[in-house]
């Protein structure tokens, strides 16, 4: 069974061989779902929705003891559609 990190691990090893731009996209894609389900995991959360990452985001921005890990998984999601689109 794929663990949560194991995007993260395999996101450092693309970038070791990293060139070109597919690759750099891909890391940017893996690194972004690592830290999503690595959240969504220890939340329990269970969101599979179309909104499912807007609304974790929302969730954490909304409290202000997780507000700054909101604002820097909204920073990465922009980034890793940008990377996707």
């Amino acid at each position: 069974m794929i663990e949560t990190t194991d995007f993260l691990k395999l996101a450092k090893l693309m970038k070791e061989n990293a060139t070109t731009e597919p690759e750099f996209r891909s890391i940017i894609s893996r690194a972004y779902y690592a830290v999503y389900l690595y959240i969504s995991d220890k939340l329990s959360l269970q969101n599979y929705g179309v909104s499912a990452h807007q609304d974790l985001i929302k969730k954490l921005k909304y409290n202000k003891k997780t507000f700054h890990v909101g604002s820097d998984l909204e920073k990465l999601h922009k980034k890793r559609k940008e990377a996707d689109y």
